[in-house]
């Protein structure tokens, strides 16, 4: 929290743009709209992508109307901008969080991920860490072979590095699910 306290101040006091990426973090992911609402973050310049469309393919840049105000009006900035596709996918995927049902879903479930990563109790696994559903275990050792054999089981995590196992399921997720990966990584790791 200090940190991204810190960074805000410096840049308001010497007038630098704060661009924060939130292509992977943000939409929910982390239990807010935008993981950067937990520190406090009010971006100049804002990147989203993947789950602001359920799925579809896009990107979005959002800038304060400060900004906003020094773009001349009909510069072409998009060869793809406004697909109407990728809109429709935006507007169903804001009208669905539009209760906060997931945000919650999201915190409870990222909570209980975190613990049942910690309980395991195995010398291989250096640290759990993560805010909502964006989770990382940092391995002693090289994560492929958990990564493999977590496939094996049907359950997709990916690396972050060549030691951090991480896990991003869908915001969606039940606790039965989350059981069952949990299950397998303690049977890997016992």
């Amino acid at each position: 929290q200090e940190f991204y306290s810190q960074l805000q101040d410096i840049c308001v006091r010497r007038n630098i743009l704060l661009i924060v990426d939130e292509i992977q973090s943000g939409v929910g992911r982390t239990g807010t709209f935008l993981a950067g609402e937990q520190f406090g973050l009010k971006p100049d310049i804002l990147c989203l992508g993947k789950g602001i469309a359920g799925g579809i393919p896009i990107g979005v840049t959002l800038v304060t109307k400060e900004i906003s105000s020094k773009i001349p009006l009909h510069i072409h900035t998009s060869t793809f901008g406004g697909n109407p596709l990728a809109c429709a996918g935006i507007l169903a995927v804001l009208k669905e969080l539009e209760n906060g049902k997931i945000f919650d879903n999201v915190k409870e479930l990222g909570r209980y991920l975190l613990d049942q990563l910690k309980s395991i109790d195995n010398p291989k696994i250096a640290e759990v860490r993560g805010l909502g559903l964006m989770v990382g275990m940092e391995l002693k050792e090289n994560a492929t072979p958990v990564l493999r054999a977590l496939q094996q089981e049907r359950i997709i995590a990916i690396p972050a590095g060549s030691n951090i196992v991480r896990f991003l399921p869908p915001l969606i997720i039940t606790k039965n699910e989350l059981d069952k990966a949990i299950s397998v990584l303690k049977r890997i790791y016992s």
